[in-house]
């Protein structure tokens, strides 16, 4: 239990939500949300920045919203913006 043998370590298990996002199955679909998450910045910044701290960083929508400095009711708005215009890129 000393320090160097990571006694005071707390043990983490990492699980899916039932909110998770699907994985990403190939690298044509990796380089397809790139391009389309590139497209979205160029129309909408800060939909594009929800979308990586929702997505990739995991955070919750008042995790982004602080981050941002925005209201929660933002976040949402552009997450459901975001989540149309990469359905819409992406099909």
């Amino acid at each position: 239990m000393r320090q160097k043998a990571g006694g005071d370590w707390i043990k983490v298990t990492f699980t899916a939500n039932a909110d998770a996002q699907p994985a990403i199955e190939s690298a044509e679909q990796a380089l397809a949300l790139e391009e389309a998450l590139t497209k979205l910045e160029q129309t909408d910044e800060r939909a594009a920045r929800v979308v990586e701290l929702r997505y990739f960083a995991g955070l919750s929508p008042e995790q982004v919203a602080e981050v941002l400095n925005v209201t929660r009711r933002t976040i949402d708005r552009d997450w459901r913006y975001a989540r149309a215009f990469l359905h819409a890129t992406l099909e």
